[in-house]
């Protein structure tokens, strides 16, 4: 029989998972503009883009109009997991004036 004693190893910290990359609001505002920007007799308000959820990535756009155009070429966007969309009464120079809020709901990255 060896008596020879095995060599230790020494224990190694777990390592760090990478942080996760953030969805910014920049990056979705080239994503939507890509994709919704040239689209014609739609007035979108880009000012308004605004991230609504701060443990999602749920980004709200205003626009004047819908159209099923604007929403499947959202839906079809890659990254996009769900649009959803409702009034937003506002009051307006000549009484009350009705835009929509779209809600771009993004996968996590």
């Amino acid at each position: 029989m060896d008596t020879q004693e095995k060599p230790k190893v020494k224990k190694r910290r777990p390592r760090k998972k990478p942080p996760r990359q953030e969805l910014t609001l920049d990056q979705a505002r080239i994503l939507l503009k890509n994709s919704i920007g040239d689209i014609k007799g739609i007035n979108i308000n880009w000012n308004d883009l605004r991230r609504v959820s701060s443990d999602k990535y749920i980004f709200q756009i205003t626009v004047d109009k819908l159209s099923m155009k604007v929403l499947n070429k959202l839906q079809e966007m890659p990254l996009v997991e769900d649009v959803y969309f409702f009034a937003k009464v506002g009051a307006g120079q000549h009484g009350i004036n009705l835009l929509f809020k779209i809600h771009v709901v993004f996968e996590k990255l």
